[in-house]
């Protein structure tokens, strides 16, 4: 499957005359599920960034500076990737989600992000793995099962917070700041050394509303140990201060570690001295955000600590389990990896709960009497994706988008940048395909004019002069066909695509009744939504005009199938009327198709520069 998408950009103008330095426009993007590769284009020149973010899975690819000149795009795409999703994330920022179905993940270091030159880019992602996970359902007996990793000894988890053990390394200042809406806090030890076990690790923690710390050694003249403790939701400011027996202590804010911290705030029996409650079922919500536990009479709970394999307890006091007590169906969506039951003594039930990576525990809370939720909050994690530097610098064409001169990579100066303007007829280390098309052919003779002059033959030769101008000039070139037959519209479109030609040009002639010889002219056609087909078309239109003297009868749009069915910019050119007096006569001339051929491939080696391929 190929999702793919030309923009319309604002307006031709903002393509063709020097750019402001507000942001450019996303221009083309592509998703094909066979290479598991996105590629796109921009109208400027962009340095992308990229980070793999769970909860769900997702790549993000935000290119600053651009911005989406249409509504948010949503793509299903099929197999292990969900869909494709386009949106402003900000002003100047448009944002690109590849979001992974669930149950998959991928290796962000194995991504390989490419620029061919600044305004053209692909993302190719390795394939998508199975996650494999542990998904015992409640049982009575709780048996025990695989334990979570352990954290390092330098990192401490206490019932009042976090203790960093710095080995008497104290620090010269320690600062703490907020981050992404109070979602991370991050705190920087100046002078200070992290242990080996720390420097570049996250760990997860699932404890007082914090899901994962990460740990970061910046060095220079003078040390600094960074930490970033990522959490749910805005609890409030952490607090963080050197101890004397040489840690660092992090403090909750008060009430935060009621999150997911070493004891929730208990939740009384609402008839204390009644028989003990007949616990029945304990489930997921639907929407997987809660843990309901559900008797047959009021319920109260307590917690304990976390224990070293990553287990949460919740201690119900007089209850009891039924003897049928159900337990989830987890699956590999479930929030949690393990849930576990057991009767720790006659008229008391502990439930040992296993959040998975990136989920913490909540608050409990009675939403009914018989029955106590759990809150459960996923927090995403980030991993960054490297993102090299574009292969080749841009060079403006002449009547090219001119870009951001104040860009190094565009311009050593103003005056290079003049000297080193390609020519219209140049094209130098490009890498283009482009898919001519001469139409009708075989049984599909299309259309007959004075003298019998046949559009097969005229548009046939002006397609051969246009290829042959085009490969001199190092662009490669594939036919629809290269003689007299038949190939279907639908055959055409699928030939420009599974080739991911950069161009597709479809070459005719019109007829008009025979009692009409005083029409001539050219017409160029492009889909109406496309603007860079818009582009294109104007390109070959202008060059034609300039390289020949013939009727103009303009621009046009039209639904035409090849225009509105291949993956990159399309245009239909209309070289004459074989019914015309005027036209007919020049289009029989094998010189006159030569200069037509020639001018249509000047129209497309334009484009080619300004686009900057």
């Amino acid at each position: 499957m190929v999702s793919y998408r030309w923009l319309l950009l604002g307006c031709l103008g903002a393509l063709l005359a020097p750019a402001p330095a507000e942001a450019g426009g996303l221009m083309y993007w592509r998703f094909e599920q066979s290479k598991q590769q996105l590629t796109f284009r921009t109208e400027e020149g962009v340095q992308p960034k990229a980070q793999l973010i769970t909860n769900p899975t997702r790549v993000v690819i935000d290119l600053p500076g651009t911005k989406l000149e249409r509504p948010t795009v949503n793509d299903p795409v099929g197999g292990a990737i969900r869909e494709v999703r386009l949106g402003q994330y900000d002003e100047q920022t448009t944002r690109i989600v590849v979001e992974l179905k669930s149950g998959y993940t991928i290796d962000p270091e194995k991504v390989q992000i490419r620029g061919y030159t600044p305004r053209r880019w692909s993302v190719t992602l390795p394939e998508p793995q199975k996650r494999e996970v542990s998904l015992p359902s409640a049982s009575p007996s709780g048996s025990s099962d695989a334990t979570a990793n352990r954290l390092p000894a330098s990192l401490q988890v206490t019932q009042q917070g976090l203790f960093l053990n710095l080995n008497g390394n104290s620090p010269d200042e320690v600062n703490i700041s907020r981050a992404q809406g109070g979602k991370r806090f991050d705190v920087a030890l100046k002078g200070t050394q992290l242990p080996e076990d720390l420097a570049g690790q996250t760990f997860p923690i699932n404890r007082h509303g914090v899901a994962e710390i990460r740990f970061l050694q910046q060095d220079g003249a003078t040390a600094i140990a960074r930490l970033q403790l990522t959490q749910a939701a805005d609890r409030g400011a952490w607090q963080a201060s050197y101890s004397e027996v040489g840690g660092l202590v992090l403090l909750p804010p008060p009430g935060g570690n009621t999150g997911s911290g070493a004891s929730l705030e208990a939740v009384e029996r609402s008839a204390p001295g009644a028989e003990p409650a007949t616990i029945q079922s304990v489930q997921l919500s639907g929407p997987g955000d809660r843990i309901l536990i559900r008797a047959d009479g009021p319920l109260g709970a307590q917690s304990s600590a976390r224990d070293d394999s990553g287990g949460y307890t919740i201690t119900l006091p007089q209850a009891q389990l039924d003897a049928s007590v159900q337990g989830p169906n987890l699956t590999e969506d479930s929030p949690i990896a393990r849930l576990q039951l057991r009767q720790q003594d006659s008229d008391t039930v502990a439930v040992r709960v296993g959040p998975k990576p990136g989920v913490s525990i909540g608050d409990i809370d009675r939403p009914r009497e018989g029955t106590l939720a759990l809150k459960l909050e996923r927090t995403p994690t980030r991993r960054s994706i490297a993102v090299p530097e574009p292969e080749r610098l841009i060079q403006v064409a002449e009547g090219g988008s001119g870009g951001n001169n104040t860009q190094q990579q565009r311009s050593n100066s103003a005056q290079s940048s003049q000297a080193n303007k390609p020519k219209p007829s140049e094209v130098i280390e490009q890498n283009v395909l482009v898919m001519l098309d001469p139409g009708h052919g075989g049984k599909d003779p299309g259309g007959r004019g004075i003298g019998g002059l046949s559009e097969i033959d005229v548009v046939g030769d002006i397609a051969k002069h246009a290829a042959r101008k085009m490969q001199q000039a190092g662009i490669s070139i594939r036919l629809t066909r290269d003689d007299n037959y038949f190939v279907s519209l639908e055959r055409r479109a699928e030939m420009a695509n599974r080739q991911d030609a950069d161009l597709f040009v479809s070459i005719h002639a019109n007829t008009m009744a025979a009692n009409r010889p005083d029409v001539n002219g050219i017409e160029v056609y492009h889909y109406d939504s496309s603007g860079t087909g818009k582009w294109l078309a104007k390109n070959i239109h202008q060059q034609i005009l300039r390289n020949i003297d013939v009727t103009d009868r303009g621009l046009q749009t039209a639904n035409f199938y090849v225009l509105r069915n291949t993956a990159m910019p399309a245009v239909l050119v209309e070289t004459g009327f074989l019914t015309g007096r005027q036209d007919a006569r020049r289009l029989k001339d094998p010189q006159y198709r030569r200069r037509m051929g020639e001018a249509i491939a000047q129209g497309i080696l334009q484009y080619v520069q300004q686009a900057d391929f």
